[in-house]
């Protein structure tokens, strides 16, 4: 019975000691006295698209540019280099994956446009470094040779890391890309732009762990579609992140990467024609998913192993790559007819242009199945003999150019306002539809 009330008083007498507060220890202070930063914007004067895309773009900005192979990573990042050092500025090339005459050839063709004697000055302001063959490399790299007055790359204004994964890293090497994240922290407080390149996912996700997403101020992810880049803002310190990606199209003559006239998602509508039915229509509409999300197809009514029979035959038409995208279809047919096969060569073409985002004239009129080998089939005899006796009734607007399999061109009507295009594969169908894409 003592040993409670003793207890008791030891507690009341150490809660009743004053509470001392150390002093306040250097990295304490009062919000309101840290001091403003002030950081000074970079204007790319030659590729204004990239400003509005980022908003801002500061000095001292760590930027991730990931994208799948032939996305033309190197490409945006070998212009935007370019426009800097025409200004005046200084950039180091930081290639682990190409060589350094490729980089020159792909530079000297970008500057094909540039007067010879500011092409030159331009080139003369880009370094080359090849020598790095291990990211753990970097930091001890950057000290000794950009931030060492004596050093061969110090007063850079830009440095491009062409590429992270270039040197064989590893996703799973935590070390060395916790050591890319110290390379970047470097940069940035010295104050030097860095353009860091990197791989992404069979999901269309960043490669490796999350925490380089965290490092960089701006990352932005390069999509195929076709001859357009679409170019998305996921995250962005310094400005807005876009909802809708932005197009580019690859310059033919200097390889640069341009605004494309085709923003917006172009539906495309392909004619098709059933018997006792009439002209039938497929509208296709392709888009790039969400980033990270898988690739949907919306087709209701239609059937969902046919429709991804379709797609897998297009996607291995050269150039044509749908895998990747959501697909949305819809058809329209006469009455109360439903989809049949004989509608797989519309539906086909409807899906091609929109990926090209290129229209099918009014004109055109599709008729076939699509086989897994992408052959054209024979159509109904029944299709032909109506379709032969609606054109000659007139219940078709002429002119006609019908794509068709070989075996029913001799079946339909020889007229001068008619045109019948012979094709045994897809492939014919496309080409001969836009001739400039061979």
């Amino acid at each position: 019975m003592d040993r409670a009330p003793k207890v008791r008083a030891n507690m009341v007498s150490a809660h009743s000691q004053p509470v001392v507060f150390s002093p306040m220890t250097a990295s304490s202070r009062l919000l309101i006295d840290v001091p403003n930063s002030r950081h000074v914007s970079v204007e790319f004067s030659d590729n204004l698209f990239f400003n509005d895309l980022c908003g801002q773009i500061v000095r001292e900005e760590a930027v991730l540019l990931a994208g799948a192979p032939g996305s033309n990573k190197s490409t945006l990042a070998r212009q935007l280099t370019l426009d800097l050092v025409s200004q005046g500025h200084r950039a180091l090339m930081i290639l682990t994956e190409e060589s350094a005459e490729r980089a020159k050839a792909a530079f000297i063709k970008m500057a094909l446009e540039m007067p010879p004697a500011d092409a030159r000055m331009a080139l003369s302001n880009i370094h080359v470094e090849t020598g790095i063959h291990d990211v753990e490399m970097l930091p001890n790299f950057f000290a000794s040779n950009v931030l060492n007055p004596h050093g061969p790359y110090h007063g850079v204004s830009l440095i491009v890391l062409d590429s992270i994964q270039g040197p064989g890293l590893s996703a799973n090497n935590f070390a060395a890309w916790q050591t890319l994240i110290q390379f970047l922290s470097l940069t940035r407080a010295a104050q030097i732009m860095t353009l860091a390149i990197c791989h992404i996912t069979k999901r269309g996700e960043i490669a490796g762990p999350k925490a380089i997403e965290h490092a960089v101020d701006c990352s932005i992810l390069i999509r195929k579609a076709y001859n357009r880049r679409m170019v998305s803002v996921l995250k962005n310190r310094f400005g807005p992140e876009t909802a809708r990606p932005l197009q580019l199209e690859i310059d033919p003559i200097s390889l640069k990467l341009r605004v494309s006239p085709h923003s917006e998602i172009l539906p495309a509508v392909a004619r098709g024609y059933l018997p006792a039915g009439g002209i039938t229509e497929v509208q296709g509409a392709v888009m790039l998913p969400k980033p990270g999300a898988a690739a949907r197809i919306t087709a209701p009514g239609l059937p969902r192993k046919e429709i991804e029979q379709y797609v897998t035959g297009l996607c291995q038409v050269p150039g044509f790559e749908l895998a990747d995208f959501d697909l949305s279809i819809q058809c329209r047919v006469p009455g109360e007819m439903q989809y049949r096969s004989v509608m797989g060569l519309p539906l086909c073409m409807a899906l091609a242009a929109s990926y090209i985002q290129r229209p099918i004239l009014d004109s055109h009129l599709f008729l076939g199945e699509i086989d897994l080998c992408r052959k054209v089939r024979d159509v109904p005899a029944a299709l032909l003999n109506d379709l032969a006796n609606a054109i000659n009734s007139g219940d078709i607007d002429m002119p006609l150019r019908i794509f068709c399999p070989p075996s029913a061109a001799s079946q339909l009507p020889d007229l001068p306002n008619i045109e019948v295009v012979p094709c045994r594969r897809l492939d014919d169908a496309i080409f001969a539809t836009w001739p400039d894409l061979r």
